[in-house]
């Protein structure tokens, strides 16, 4: 699964660090079997480097902004298994076993291929044990951002 590595706070361009409230861009590249984030400060920021494969335009937090809340935890799991249980929306549900996986809720067990090549994770929910088998998707970045809108709007109307 993907390890990205938390907010540098350094502009990779210039090598000045980032301070409260400062715009700045992110960039992930391929990096081998992993990804290399590079973090830009908004001044130095002249578009994606060629081989970016996701970008986003973040702001440092300031110790007086109230953080958006992300949803619990535990609505993101009844979302989830509400989704698999319909079989519906798999680039969903894999999105959305990324977002617990990296919360440790869920741990990934195997990955296998089926004969057609379509590759699948096996995920146990560390909470109850629950075991799930979710489809490995490659989504291009605008794919992403698309479902990832998809997400937060159902997830702010209770859909």
């Amino acid at each position: 699964m993907w390890q990205i590595d938390r907010p540098t706070r350094r502009c990779a361009s210039t090598g000045q660090d980032l301070g409260e409230g400062d715009e700045f861009y992110t960039v992930l590249l391929p990096q081998g079997d992993a990804w290399k984030r590079a973090d830009y400060s908004a001044k130095a920021w002249t578009g994606p480097p060629e081989g970016a494969v996701a970008w986003w335009r973040s702001q440092v937090p300031t110790r007086e902004s109230t953080r958006a809340r992300m949803a619990p935890t535990e609505a993101l799991i009844e979302f989830f298994e509400d989704l698999i249980e319909r079989q519906g929306k798999p680039e969903m549900i894999y999105l959305l076993s990324l977002l617990l996986l990296r919360r440790r809720v869920l741990r990934l067990e195997e990955q296998t291929a089926d004969r057609d090549g379509t590759e699948w994770s096996t995920l146990i929910n560390l909470r109850n044990d629950g075991q799930y088998r979710v489809q490995v998707i490659d989504l291009a970045p605008e794919e992403m951002v698309r479902v990832q809108g998809e997400l937060e709007q159902l997830m702010s109307t209770g859909e």
